[in-house]
Order: structure tokens, then C-alpha cells, then sequence
């Protein structure tokens, strides 16, 4: 019994082991287009030939033990024994017989487990860095799938950061490829350390990492990669008695719902390229609408005064005719290029917010685009920028210093009013609507007026920077789609028209 015991244990385990090292191999095989190569397949092929091997061997052997442990029963069984020393002597032998096999199944066994764990190796080093032995682009696919399902199944979120070394092929160039590849194993360690245990690393390709950040939430993913950009920019890689530095530039995301790896992977790329293009050194943050940078600790960094913001003054009143009686004027000197970005007006934005909602003082935005139904200076892009110049100085000319201006679009100027209640905000937007009318576009013999649509809102409790823009949108969408010339605002609920007709509701 101890023999049919044994035998069938261990071919339980051969089986067992055979078929995880046949699914293994067809895994690989499967994913050859992902980038296993030839020489893992071999290494596989290699394996399990001799697991099968080890198998056919025992089972062999194993028939020949039963052979003999039958021949040696049917001497004990036919009664042709019958001197205690030769019952003894036939015993003996039997034990003998399970005593031999079980030493064989011993070594066969302990031969199994080094198979076994050669074939852990061999599925660890398919899945590692062979330069920085953190795990590689296969591995960092495999995980984020597995995330998608939790995220997709139980809610979990994560997180992905993209980190980029600064001009490393610069690096590279002047030093040489050994110190480089010294200064990629030394970022692999403190992108180790800089992240948790349950983060995963990985070297996405070239000078370029990755790290997943399973169940992160978004303050701790960016903190974290504040820590982690830190920790590269102040540490020293040593190679030959001298000490090199680099710098990295990171992206981060959150995942999003109904977003795949590819889109989410995307969107850390392009946060990544923004940190680049900002000037390296920095991370930014894509949150499924805007690209913001990050401070040194990971929060939304206050954002710098403007150039003009030397503090706040009461709301201006409509610039005076001048003294021929004519329209009122706005200064003709190019204020353009004072302008603030989409991006970073958006940082502003959600920074402003943030202390409102701290119990700061209320916030007002509005938008202001180009009829497009109105007559342009002339016709092509020069008569696109013209238009834009007259509308800049004239919005420039409205607001206060404490005010931030902003190119929404190639057509359209956000302004953010801090301190200004929705009734003033309403003033300035019709203030800056009836001057655009009134003043003359001169280009050469050409002369001719343009009208704008103004969208206004004022921050509430039910807003996020998505919500907050989408909301002076539709108001703008309701002035442009009522012909043209007009000021809607937003209170929360619906859009209302400030000049006449009295009232009217956003479209859809």
C-alpha cells in the first residue's frame, strides 16, 4: 500500500508540474508577438523535454518495482515458504525492493523541484530587466491588465507615472554608455525605494520607466512622484572615483472609466511631454481634461502673480468717449503676449477654487469668443489676428490687476474675476460686449466691426474644474446659438440672457 501510495503521489506531481510547465510554454508561445524570443522558447522547449523525461524514467522504473514486488507476494502467498527464516528472508527483500524505489523517488523528486524552479526562473527572467532588474515592458502590460479588471470589477483605482531622464542621450554621448547604463541601474534602486513595496517598476525602454501604483489615490500618486522626481535630482551616481547627476521629468494619470491601457498609458505620455517641453525637471498631471504641473511636494502649486497683479481695485467702470465724441477707445499697444495659456489658466483656475472653497473670497470666469457670423478686418489669418488684438486690448482694458486673462481658444479669451460676484462679473462681460461693438477695425482701405458672445458664471458648491468650464460653455453656447452679440450667465440650474429678449434656456 505504501508503494501504490508513493507511486501515485509522485506522479501526481509530475503531472501537476508537466501540464504548469506546458502552460507556461504555450503562454510565451502566445505572446511571441509582445517580444519573447527565440531563445526563451528553446529554453522552455528544454524544460519541459526533460520533465518528460523525468516522468517516462520514474514510471518505468516504478512498473519494474511492481513487477518484482509481485513476484516476491506470490512467493509469500503460494505456501511453498513455510521456515521462518526463509519468510524473514523474502520480507527482506521486499523491504529492501521499497527501501531502493523510495530513494529513487527521492532524487527523482528533488531533480522535479529544480526543474520547477528553473522554470520560475525562466518566467521571472521573461519578465525582468535584464540592465536594471526591475520588471520590463511585458511585465508592466501584464499588471496594468490585471488593474483594468479590478478597476473594472471592484472600483480599485490606480495610477501609472512615466518618467523620462533628461537629455540622456546627451548624457550618454558625452560619457559613455557604461556610466550610463551605471546611472540607469542607480534611478531603477531609488524609484525602488521612493515608491511602496505593492508599487510596480519598470523599465519601460531606453532611459524611460514606469510605475503602476495599484489602489493610489490621486494625492498619493502625485505625491509620490514628487518624492521620486526629488530623490533623482539629488542623488549622485558614482562610476570610476567620479560622480555624475541627471534630472527626469515625470507624467502622471489617473485611470478613468471606460479608458483601456493604451488611453491611460497615452495620457501619462502626454503629461510627460509637457513636463519636457516646460523645461524638464518637473511633473505634470493629466486629469482626463487639462495637463497641470505639479509643485515640489505634489500638490497644485499656487500659481505666481501675474506681471500686472500688484493687488485688487473695485471693478472699472466703461472707458470714456474720447474728445470727439466718438466711441470710447482701448489702448492700441499689442498686449497679447501677456497673455496666460489654456493650461496654465486652468492650474489658476483650480488653485483659486481651492481656496474658495477653503472659505476664501467668491470667484467669478467668463468667456468670450468671436461671432463667427460678424465681418472680419479682411479676410485670412491676418484678419483672425486683428480681431483678436482689438478683443485682447479690450478685455486687458476692462479687467483689474488682481483680474487673469487667458487664450481659451484661437477665437475665444477666458478671464477669471477673484472676489467678483456673478452681478459684477455680468457688468464687466457687457461692458467689454457693448465696447468690441463700438470700436472700428481699419486694415488698409478696409473698415468694419466684429461682435463677440460672452458666457459668464460664479463658483458654486456643486463645482469641479470639468464641471466649472463646461457650465460657462453652455452660457456661451447660448449666446452664439441665439444669433450672435449677446451675454449669457450660468447661476447653477440654467442660462439666462442679460440683454434682451429676457430669457432664454440652454440648448439641450
Amino acid at each position: 500500500m505504501a508503494v501504490v501510495l508513493v507511486d501515485i503521489g509522485f506522479g501526481l506531481v509530475t503531472l501537476a508540474l508537466g501540464v504548469i510547465a506546458g502552460w507556461w510554454l504555450q503562454s510565451r508561445e502566445k505572446n511571441s508577438a509582445a517580444g519573447p524570443g527565440a531563445d526563451e522558447v528553446r529554453r522552455a522547449h528544454e524544460v519541459l523535454a526533460c520533465l518528460q523525461r523525468m516522468a517516462s524514467h520514474v514510471a518505468r522504473e516504478v512498473g519494474q518495482h511492481s513487477s518484482r514486488v509481485e513476484e516476491i507476494n506470490e512467493e509469500l502467498v503460494s505456501g511453498s515458504i513455510r521456515e521462518p527464516a526463509k519468510i524473514v528472508h523474502v520480507v527482506s527483500k521486499l523491504i529492501d525492493a521499497n527501501k531502493s524505489m523510495q530513494g529513487r523517488l527521492d532524487q527523482a523528486e528533488d531533480q522535479l523541484r529544480q526543474q520547477a524552479r528553473l522554470v520560475e526562473s525562466h518566467a521571472a527572467e521573461a519578465r525582468t530587466d535584464a540592465l536594471t532588474l526591475v520588471g520590463n515592458r511585458r511585465a508592466l502590460d501584464d499588471r496594468i491588465t490585471r488593474c483594468l479588471d479590478d478597476f473594472q470589477r471592484f472600483g480599485q483605482v490606480f495610477a501609472v507615472v512615466m518618467i523620462d531622464l533628461d537629455k540622456f542621450k546627451r548624457f550618454n554621448d558625452t560619457y559613455g554608455h557604461q556610466v550610463g547604463d551605471e546611472v540607469l541601474r542607480g534611478v531603477a534602486r531609488i524609484l525602488q525605494r521612493s515608491f511602496r513595496d505593492t508599487d510596480i517598476v519598470a523599465r519601460y525602454g531606453g532611459e524611460e520607466f514606469a510605475v503602476l501604483l495599484p489602489g493610489a489615490s490621486p494625492e498619493e500618486a502625485r505625491t509620490a512622484a514628487a518624492r521620486a522626481r526629488k530623490m533623482i535630482e539629488r542623488a549622485g551616481f558614482h562610476f570610476e572615483g567620479r560622480r555624475f547627476q541627471v534630472t527626469a521629468s515625470l507624467g502622471i494619470a489617473l485611470v478613468r472609466q471606460g479608458e483601456d491601457a493604451a488611453g491611460l498609458i497615452h495620457r501619462a505620455d502626454a503629461a510627460l511631454y509637457a513636463a519636457k517641453n516646460a523645461g524638464r525637471n518637473c511633473a505634470y498631471w493629466q486629469d482626463g481634461l487639462e495637463v497641470t504641473p505639479l509643485g515640489d511636494d505634489g500638490e497644485w502649486p499656487w500659481p505666481p502673480a501675474c506681471p500686472s497683479a500688484a493687488g485688487a481695485r473695485p471693478l472699472p467702470a466703461a472707458p470714456a468717449a474720447d474728445q470727439q465724441g466718438g466711441a470710447p477707445t482701448v489702448p492700441q499697444d499689442d498686449s497679447v503676449a501677456e497673455l496666460l495659456n489654456r493650461t496654465a489658466f486652468c492650474q489658476h483656475v483650480r488653485s483659486r477654487m481651492a481656496e474658495w472653497k477653503r472659505g476664501g473670497p467668491a470667484l467669478s470666469l467668463a468667456l468670450v469668443e468671436i461671432d463667427h457670423g460678424g465681418q472680419p478686418a479682411h479676410d485670412g489669418q491676418q484678419g483672425r489676428e486683428t480681431s483678436m488684438g482689438i478683443l485682447t486690448r479690450t478685455v486687458l482694458a476692462m479687467v483689474r490687476q488682481m483680474d487673469l486673462v487667458a487664450h481659451y481658444s484661437s477665437s475665444c479669451l477666458a478671464f477669471l474675476l477673484p472676489a467678483a460676484r456673478l452681478g459684477d462679473a455680468v457688468a464687466v462681460a457687457e461692458r467689454i460686449r457693448k465696447l468690441v461693438r463700438q470700436q472700428p477695425l481699419t486694415a488698409g482701405e478696409c473698415a468694419s466691426n466684429f461682435t463677440v458672445s460672452l458666457g459668464v458664471i460664479e463658483v458654486t458648491e456643486k463645482d469641479d474644474l470639468v464641471g466649472l468650464f463646461h457650465r460657462a460653455e453652455a452660457a456661451l453656447d447660448a449666446g452664439r446659438q441665439s444669433g450672435g452679440n449677446r451675454t449669457y450667465f450660468h447661476d447653477g440650474e440654467h442660462c439666462s440672457l442679460v440683454t434682451p429678449p429676457a430669457e432664454a434656456v440652454c440648448p439641450g
